[in-house]
């Protein structure tokens, strides 16, 4: 429960925000670490709905069994000791189910892939062929951009004869182990992971940040170090952070978002130290007025 008194305190509250530059920075660290854990939590919670409602409603089943009808049915492909071989006429094109556009281009990509064992694949052949890859005779070249591909090599380890019969296994397989054990993965990963990237990188983010509360307090005439005002910091950026995972989430980005509240944050926060400009009565003060005009001062 004290934990989330001080989350509340942490979005508003003056007083809360006195104490802290005075506190350990292990303590500080603490509560920055359990606001980062839950809001892993949270945003897991959003991630695991969304994967699982796409996982089971069908979407994943649909996606797979379209997929799967991309290899035709006629091909056999063979690959022995890394070489490449099949039961049709070269070049034999796998076509996309929709022109996929080609960038800026007016040239589309029609073809999955082209199998042409007999050329070597060249970024001419990839534009005659209109094509995302090109199976060689021993290697894989995939098209990166207008004027570039990649090549890998197959091993010559591998030997395999793929059919329609051994596609449609593996998408069997492949969906299975998404809505089984991909989704056990995905379950206890998420929230780990996503508590690594924002505990360090926030963390990190703060090291810059902080100039910015450090400014707003020597603005208000406050007595507070860098690292003073770096733990202040691990407790106002919780709503921060906030706003800027969900940041055009929703159709509406603003930029620097994150930096901008932590700033409004520390401004309604941090209290102008206490000063006066007239110097305060002492009793020595009275006693240099009575010397001075031999007046007794009357006492207020």
């Amino acid at each position: 429960m004290h934990f989330f008194t001080s989350l509340k305190k942490s979005f508003y509250n003056k007083e809360f925000y006195k104490e802290v530059p005075h506190q350990s920075f292990l303590k500080s660290l603490a509560f920055f670490s359990k606001s980062i854990a839950l809001l892993s939590v949270l945003v897991s919670l959003i991630l695991i709905s969304v994967f699982s409602y796409f996982l089971f409603n069908g979407t994943v089943d649909r996606f797979m069994e379209e997929s799967q009808k991309i290899y035709p049915d006629e091909l056999v492909l063979f690959i022995n000791k890394g070489e490449v071989s099949l039961n049709q006429n070269e070049p034999y094109e796998i076509p996309f189910s929709n022109p996929l556009p080609q960038g800026e281009q007016k040239n589309p990509l029609k073809n999955i892939a082209v199998i042409d064992t007999k050329n070597t694949p060249t970024i001419e052949l990839f534009r005659e062929y209109q094509t995302l890859m090109i199976v060689g005779k021993n290697s894989i070249a995939i098209y990166d951009d207008g004027l570039t591909f990649e090549t890998v090599e197959i091993p010559s380890e591998i030997q395999i004869t793929i059919d329609r019969f051994l596609v449609e296994e593996l998408f069997e397989k492949v969906t299975h182990f998404l809505k089984k054990i991909g989704f056990l993965i995905f379950l206890v990963a998420t929230p780990l992971l996503l508590f690594f990237f924002l505990f360090f990188g926030t963390l990190f983010y703060l090291l810059f940040a902080t100039l910015f509360i450090w400014l707003v307090v020597k603005i208000k005439n406050l007595p507070y170090t860098y690292i003073q005002s770096y733990k202040i910091g691990m407790y106002l950026i919780t709503l921060p952070e906030v706003l800027f995972l969900f940041n055009g989430k929703f159709g509406l980005y603003i930029p620097f978002l994150r930096t901008i509240a932590l700033i409004a944050l520390a401004v309604i926060n941090l209290e102008n130290k206490d000063f006066s400009f007239l110097p305060e009565k002492t009793n020595e003060n009275e006693e240099n007025l009575k010397n001075e005009t031999g007046v007794q001062p009357e006492k207020a």
